[in-house]
């Protein structure tokens, strides 16, 4: 399995996580999203009227920078300058 960690949550970020999560062979492990709450990403997930995709979504938040999206653990950060983030996860 491979590990990736996600730059950016805009469209092409969000629809790069939404390919993943479809995919065996990929993990999401981080994501990088400056401009987002760990309380928005539901319904920023669920409420697409762009790209309009059928995955289910379930979301569990285990705390205030983790959560739980279709079995995949992703630590979410809201750093500025990528390089600042330990992406080893």
């Amino acid at each position: 399995m491979i590990k990736v960690g996600i730059n950016g949550f805009g469209r092409i970020g969000k629809c790069l996580l939404l390919q993943l999560l479809e995919n065996e062979k990929y993990l999401v492990t981080c994501l990088n999203a400056p401009n987002i709450l760990i309380t928005e990403i539901q319904d920023y997930l669920t409420y697409d009227s762009t790209h309009k995709h059928r995955i289910n979504i379930d979301i569990k938040i285990v705390n205030d920078n983790t959560f739980l999206l279709n079995n995949h653990k992703i630590n979410l950060f809201n750093e500025r300058d990528a390089k600042k983030i330990c992406w080893a996860f």
